[in-house]
């Protein structure tokens, strides 16, 4: 489920402190359950896109790592395209990872930053503009070595120059681009999108509201979860392989990378988007599988040498809220899901690497008699 507040910052804790609780738990003066969120801001989309008098119309969705943005922004999608009548160009911010970046101290550092601050500019002005290809870089489809290649239909975004490589690339395009490129001081691939007018997009992202260009946006939606849930996410993610891309590197290592990162630095650095402008989001469990996520996250810390990302009382505190939500706030429709999801990973129970599967199966199952 999700609560949703239009206004203030509902009074984030200093995440560098602790690296936990991210945010405190003030009272929201107004919350509406998931769906209902995705209503209002489906209606505010509406008014909004009827004053754009043609422009491009922009919405930002960010928040901490692993507090549910994607989830979010698949939902708002459905939503917003039903309303609209049209589909959203949709940019998720980690095309903008840049590769020779990703151990800065700073979190900002490890993104082509300015490029992204000039391209939502762009986007405002109806100008063409560039998007890096972190993906196609990260799988090696396309070799910094492309540079070097002779190229046609040189340009010149951000300072830049491009040069458009000129022979088959096996790479899948961004929806709405027109050709690959390469910047030629970096040797790193770009899509050129064309000028646009009258198009929705949706910038999706820890770092896609940064205060440059915040005004610039119609719309700005903040996610944000407890530091319990979003580490259970970030497990769940590894697990199901959700990172983007691929990674060879073992799930405790890369959880310990996100973990440091965020109390380190990035935490810190990604409220300092918020202004007063935002829709606040508290994202809570959202499924029952969410429920397993946490219950393997608690058997982690149950084994020798444990890992101190965050604590046995914590998690099972986060057990206990969940079960609690679900049975105090979960209306008729939910309810139903809830019941649909519990079968399916009933069948499914064998597959579930978990001790004491069933028990908890069967917990669930008694808050829905």
């Amino acid at each position: 489920m999700v609560y949703i507040q239009r206004g203030r910052n509902p009074g984030l804790r200093n995440p560098k402190a602790h690296g936990r609780n991210s945010q405190s738990r003030k009272k929201i003066r107004q919350m509406l359950l998931y769906r209902d969120a995705l209503n209002r801001i489906q209606r505010d989309l509406g008014a909004l896109n009827a004053n754009k008098n043609g422009q491009n119309l922009l919405v930002a969705v960010t928040g901490y790592v692993a507090s549910g943005k994607s989830r979010f922004c698949s939902e708002l999608l459905s939503y917003a395209e039903a309303s609209l009548g049209r589909s959203f160009s949709y940019l998720p911010f980690d095309l903008w990872i840049n590769v020779d970046n990703l151990n800065a101290a700073e979190y900002t550092q490890k993104f082509f930053l300015d490029d992204f601050r000039k391209m939502v500019w762009c986007i405002n002005q109806g100008k063409i503009f560039m998007v890096p290809r972190y993906d196609i870089v990260k799988i090696g489809a396309v070799s910094r070595g492309h540079r070097c290649y002779r190229t046609a239909g040189e340009l010149v975004w951000n300072g830049k120059l491009f040069g458009r490589i000129d022979e088959p690339i096996e790479t899948s395009p961004l929806p709405g681009t027109s050709g690959l490129y390469i910047e030629q001081g970096s040797g790193y691939p770009y899509n050129l999108f064309p000028a646009t007018s009258g198009t929705p997009f949706l910038l999706d992202g820890t770092m896609v509201v940064p205060s440059e260009v915040s005004q610039l946006y119609d719309l700005k939606v903040f996610v944000q979860a407890s530091w319990t849930m979003r580490v259970a996410r970030m497990i769940r993610r590894f697990n199901r392989r959700e990172v983007f891309g691929t990674t060879t590197t073992a799930m405790r290592d890369y959880i310990d990378f996100l973990v440091a990162e965020a109390r380190e630095c990035a935490d810190n650095e990604i409220q300092q988007q918020l202004d007063n402008e935002f829709v606040i989001v508290e994202s809570v469990p959202e499924t029952l599988s969410t429920y397993l996520d946490l219950a393997f996250l608690l058997s982690l810390l149950e084994q020798p040498n444990p890992p101190d990302w965050v604590s046995r009382d914590e998690v099972e505190r986060a057990m206990t809220e969940f079960r609690l939500f679900v049975k105090e706030q979960a209306d008729e429709e939910t309810a139903r899901a809830y019941k649909q999801e519990l079968a399916t990973l009933a069948e499914a129970q064998h597959l579930l690497a978990l001790p004491n599967v069933k028990g908890m199966l069967a917990e669930l199952a008694s808050i829905f008699q």
